[in-house]
């Protein structure tokens, strides 16, 4: 159960994957980092890895299904390029070796964004109900539960987008943000939790600057108009996601409200570094990462506007946080956001990108 997605655009591979798996034994209660309710029956269902695995400077991974084979046919792949396999004998050589490592019946799926050439490349490889799998896919590539359910819309949105593949790839983030913000019924499907993004160019892979989605109600605006301002924090929660050292991570304040300090959670797979030693390199520097988003995406909890703010780095901040969780919105960026959210239920929706304070 997954939502994993990469297409080609601009001469590089696109890449984005939420962090839900299904556990064998019940997992946590509350809200995820983004908010989602979970469900009883969603208690086996829980935000956990990082599904984006980039191979050197050459490939990045994303699976979905079974989650130990996904990593292994990500790890073998990783070890034969360090031994200097040729790409193409590496990947089916990896592919074989997950296979033959499988416990039986074990379903799963990798898409691997490559370079043939100078051409970008995305190939499907893993098993289904009729055995191995293994294919090219020219443009555009969707696996996991979410391909039905939001796979349309997805590919629908990027026809219809410009820009660079970095902003094409956080109005992909956006749209997912929105449809998890807004289906109830996506995690009880094991879609959800934060959503990780990044881009395959000749020179790597890189990973989607650092991105803060703001989740708003119309209270929100009314309030910071009146002289009730800054909001209660019931009209707003923000969730930052960011990765360090291909280890994603999260600050949300859906995780931290009530508990008096901030709850940073991170995101590993088998590719990288222990998360203990993760933990005492970076622990020291979140909390000032958090403080300084590249990205600020705007969404409605209920309506479908989403609005997307850029080049932050002004030395404006665009939040004030104050005590008891209060909030406030910069005044210049108040009736820019309020008018980008208010989209009523079905009408087109255009992502509106600003720069910050411009």
């Amino acid at each position: 159960m997954t939502l994993a997605a990469m297409w080609v655009h601009d001469g590089a591979v696109c890449a984005i994957a939420d962090s839900a798996v299904t556990l064998y034994e019940p997992g946590r209660s509350g809200p995820t980092s983004v908010g989602q309710k979970r469900e009883e029956s969603s208690f086996r269902v829980d935000e956990a890895v990082l599904k984006l695995m980039p191979i050197g400077k050459v490939a990045v991974v994303a699976g979905a299904g079974r989650g130990s084979s996904v990593e292994a046919f990500a790890h073998h792949l990783r070890s034969f390029l360090q031994d200097r396999m040729p790409f193409h004998r590496a990947i089916h050589s990896a592919h074989r070796r997950a296979l033959d490592t499988d416990l039986p019946g074990a379903e799963w799926d990798a898409l691997v964004g490559t370079f043939n050439g100078d051409s970008p490349q995305i190939l499907h490889c893993g098993t289904d109900d009729r055995g191995r799998v293994f294919e090219v896919r020219p443009q555009f590539g969707f696996i996991g539960s979410a391909r039905d359910l939001l796979g349309p819309g997805l590919l629908d949105g990027l026809q219809k987008s410009n820009g660079s593949p970095s902003s094409i790839t956080t109005s992909a983030q956006a749209f997912v943000y929105r449809e998890l913000a807004q289906d109830a019924g996506l995690f009880d499907n094991g879609i959800g939790g934060p959503v990780f993004a990044g881009a395959l160019h000749q020179d790597g892979f890189h990973w989607q600057p650092d991105t803060m989605i703001a989740f708003c109600t119309d209270e929100l605006f009314e309030n910071l108009r009146g002289p009730r301002s800054p909001a209660p924090d019931w009209m707003l929660d923000l969730v930052f996601v960011g990765v360090r050292d291909d280890v994603g991570f999260c600050f949300s304040t859906y995780l931290s409200r009530g508990k008096g300090h901030a709850v940073v959670r991170a995101f590993h797979n088998r590719l990288t570094e222990s998360p203990f030693s993760w933990y005492q390199k970076w622990e020291p520097m979140l909390g000032r990462a958090t403080r300084n988003p590249d990205r600020v995406i705007f969404l409605h909890r209920t309506r479908p506007g989403i609005c997307i703010l850029r080049d932050l780095h002004s030395g404006s901040p665009v939040f004030a946080l104050g005590e008891g969780g209060r909030c406030a919105l910069h005044p210049a960026l108040v009736q820019f956001v309020d008018q980008g959210l208010r989209v009523a239920p079905g009408e087109t929706v255009d992502v509106r990108w600003a720069s910050a304070l411009a």
